[in-house]
């Protein structure tokens, strides 16, 4: 994930009914892991990149990226 804090991240996936137990959310059927929080450079711009394991149950699989896609849409202005 780009341009989110690890804070955000959190945030947004509590919204999603998850629980934050140190670096690891889950809920039930799910369980999203922060692996590696680093910046990236793109020539002067400089963003926020952390890596994600996410593990969802195959019975809920297809609601639960819909609504993650959701949740972690930004619109361009």
């Amino acid at each position: 994930m780009r341009s989110f804090s690890r804070k955000e991240i959190e945030d947004k996936l509590v919204e999603l009914g998850g629980i934050v137990k140190e670096d690891t959310i889950v809920s039930q059927g799910w369980k999203v892991t922060i692996l590696e929080e680093k910046k990236v450079k793109f020539g002067k711009i400089s963003l926020k990149s952390i890596l994600l394991e996410i593990n969802i149950s195959k019975d809920i699989e297809k609601d639960f990226m819909h609504k993650f896609r959701i949740k972690f849409s930004r619109g361009g202005g």
